[in-house]
């Protein structure tokens, strides 16, 4: 199926390729476009039933659908959630676990489509800005793709199981500013010819190709469901992921597999609520924040995307801040689930909970919150919610006056 790129500003197309400066007329944001109605409908009623969706190159922007940088991505458990079930009354709600991809995070899903685009451009060397969870991925996929190096820019706040885990995959984690991360991705793309892995925006050093990877987890809420869900929780910084989610509903929609898509609500942290303002604000353009605070790091950005914004109107969803006591106390419960997850994670569950607290959520809608990525990764925050080990003496009367203490019947 024919596939170009369309600049969301001015509306010019081109060919697929090396763009990464935006629209080389107008220097707007560049998209894939897809011809959607050359799709045979056998291939897209695949959509729904297939179980790999890393291996769906029909509605990828690949030369060589056959030769994918994968590592196993997507198919994630979708679980649904016993505890926040009962706490809030609601008859179908669940977890999606995106810990469970290769890295222990979404991100995965978009490296895996950057990184074979990269190798069919020929680029060796990979550039991105993060605050780990993205680094880590990059350097794992860039590592998978052969290529010759990954330099990953990081801020102080990441933490140190990150870096050692960008630097274990054969990366190289850099810890510099928060501000001057994205200018050092810049200088490597624009001026020593390096590829961006980085998200789809305007220039410079944007790309449009990994917003596509996370289509998939639309398609799979939809196959494992058995329907199109009625509210869907992510957590945001720039937006990405959210649209990508909203963009592979809507696909979805377009070749007559659904009729509707579910309600995108975007969860931010209240320290870094660019989205709730600018919606709130009735915006098209994303205010900046000056400073940007947060326990959940993942999700501490200055702005966000318009694309954040578009997914947010067309499907009729809403911007919420969640305070970081909310986000660690659903770090917590989703603990009890079986599930441990970072902060940015519990960002979205605790953006459902809230909702539901708000009546948005009706006792029989079925509602989802992505839980983004593992909390194994920031050990420092998981600290925050947990104790250590618990000493015990040798003894069995030891034994039994611990569990005395911790409310247990003696053994």
């Amino acid at each position: 199926m024919r596939c170009w790129l369309l600049c969301r500003r001015c509306n010019n197309d081109f060919d697929l390729g090396p763009y990464f400066n935006g629209c080389p007329k107008c220097g707007g944001a560049l998209e894939v476009a897809y011809d959607y109605g050359s799709l045979p409908q056998t291939v897209a009623a695949g959509l729904v039933t297939r179980t790999n969706h890393s291996y769906c190159p029909d509605l990828l922007p690949l030369t060589d659908g056959e030769h994918i940088v994968t590592m196993g991505e997507g198919n994630t458990p979708l679980l649904e959630s016993r505890r926040l079930s009962h706490q809030l009354g609601l008859a179908h709600c669940y977890l999606k676990n995106e810990s469970a991809n290769p890295t222990w995070g979404h991100k995965d899903r978009a490296q895996s489509i950057m990184l074979t685009k990269a190798r069919e451009f020929g680029f060796a060397s990979i550039a991105v800005a993060s605050t780990g969870n993205h680094g880590a991925s990059a350097a794992a996929y860039a590592a998978r793709a052969d290529r010759r190096s990954c330099a990953v820019f990081c801020p102080p706040e990441t933490s140190d199981t990150l870096l050692r885990l960008i630097d274990s995959f054969g990366g190289l984690p850099f810890v510099t500013d928060w501000q001057v991360r994205h200018e050092f991705v810049a200088h490597l793309v624009m001026e020593c010819g390096w590829y961006p892995a980085t998200g789809m925006g305007p220039g410079p050093a944007s790309n449009p190709y990994g917003v596509e990877g996370y289509k998939s987890l639309a398609y799979e809420l939809v196959r494992d469901l058995g329907r199109v869900p009625d509210h869907v929780y992510m957590a945001c910084a720039v937006g990405e992921s959210l649209y990508g989610v909203y963009k592979g509903f809507k696909e979805l929609m377009q070749l007559g597999l659904t009729d509707r898509v579910p309600t995108m609500n975007a969860c931010q942290p209240a320290g870094a609520n660019v989205l709730e303002q600018s919606v709130a604000a009735g915006l098209a353009q994303c205010i900046t924040l000056e400073h940007p605070s947060s326990v959940a790091t993942s999700v501490r950005e200055p702005t966000a995307g318009e694309h954040a914004l578009q997914a947010i109107y067309e499907s009729g969803g809403h911007a919420l801040a969640i305070d970081d006591e909310q986000t660690l106390d659903l770090m917590r419960i989703i603990g009890t689930e079986g599930v441990c997850v970072e902060p940015a994670s519990a960002v979205a569950a605790a953006g459902l909970v809230h909702d539901r607290h708000l009546g948005h959520i009706g006792d029989d809608d079925y509602v989802v919150a992505i839980l983004t990525s593992s909390g194994i990764k920031w050990p420092r925050e998981l600290s925050l919610i947990t104790g250590g080990g618990i000493a015990l003496e040798p003894t069995l009367a030891a034994l039994q006056a611990a569990l005395r203490a911790h409310g247990l019947a003696d053994a």
